[in-house]
Parts: C-alpha cells; structure tokens; sequence
C-alpha cells in the first residue's frame, strides 16, 4: 500500500479493513480517442479564431463577433482546456479497495467521496495494457447511472490505468465472491 492509505483511514467503517489503495497516473496522458480529437479540434479552433478576426476585422453586427467568440472559447478548451481539467481531475484522485466496498475520492476545491459495495456491483471489466497498467470498470450501464467521472467508463466508476491492473482485478473478484 502506498502512503496515501492514510486518506482512507477516516472514511472507513467499522469492521472494514483497506486491502488496497492508487490513483491514476499524474501528468499529460494521451488516448486512443486522441488521435481523432486533436486534429479535429485544430480545425474546429482554427476555423473559430479565423470566423472572429474576420467579424472584428469587416466590422460585422455584434451577434458574429458573440458567436465567433463563444465558438473560439469552446475551441480553446477543447484543444488545451480538456487536458488541463484532465492532468488536475487525475491528480487529485485516489482509488481504495476495502474487504467491502470501493471507494473513488476525489480532493480538489473539496472532497468528494464515491463508494458502493463490491457484492451488489454485477459487472466488473478490466482493460490491460501490456505494461501492466489498466483500467477497471464497475458496473454496467443499467447498474450504476451518471458519475461525474465519465469519459473513459461512459457513465461508470472506474480505476483508470492503475499499476498491476490484474492483481488489483482478481482481489476485486475474490472479495466480491466471498
């Protein structure tokens, strides 16, 4: 277990013993989805700036120079924002395995707390990558509605691209089948 098991220690209840505590990796991560994402956003990007300069520029009605600008913010958070909101969501997120429930915190501006019971989770996937790492996730979509976290389990809980996935995965199942 790693040193961040102390965060756990006051949400555990009694009787529960923490098995396991990661987090994702910190830093820039790219993903497959990427590979189409990064030249759309270009364009997108591109294509908004170019729109507002020529509104500013002919001296269009302010509508224009509105929509070219809502467009230009929504093309700059989608060519660097996402990445930002993704470096600090991972950075402040812990995952913790108990003899009962997974937990999910998460501790930016705030604490937020996501558990539930291993037992009453039907489903529960893994995708390893070669080097190990992978990425668990709990559930099927009729199982467990909206997290906030929903870009890598579409609406799942999920322990994105932890150390020794598999290890992790088989604890999960024998807890869960005990």
């Amino acid at each position: 277990m790693t040193d961040t098991s102390k965060l756990f220690s006051n949400y555990l209840q009694t009787n529960e013993v923490l098995k396991w505590n990661g987090r994702p990796p910190v830093g820039l991560l790219f993903r497959k989805s990427d590979i189409f994402m990064i030249p759309f956003t270009l364009l997108w990007g591109g294509f908004a700036i170019f729109w507002t300069l020529n509104a500013v520029l002919i001296g269009a009605p302010l509508f224009f120079h509105i929509v070219g600008s809502f467009f230009t913010l929504m093309g700059l958070y989608m060519i660097i924002g996402r990445f930002i909101f993704d470096i600090i969501k991972r950075k402040y997120t812990f995952y913790g395995i108990t003899n009962e429930r997974a937990i999910i915190i998460f501790t930016f501006l705030g604490l937020s707390i996501k558990s539930f019971e291993l037992k009453s989770i039907k489903e529960i996937s893994i995708n390893l990558k070669s080097n190990g790492k992978g990425t668990i996730i709990f559930g099927d979509n009729s199982e467990i509605q909206s997290f906030i976290w929903n870009d890598v389990g579409q609406g799942r809980p999920y322990f994105e691209l932890i150390d020794n996935a598999n290890q992790v995965y088989n604890m999960i199942r024998g807890i869960k089948n005990a």
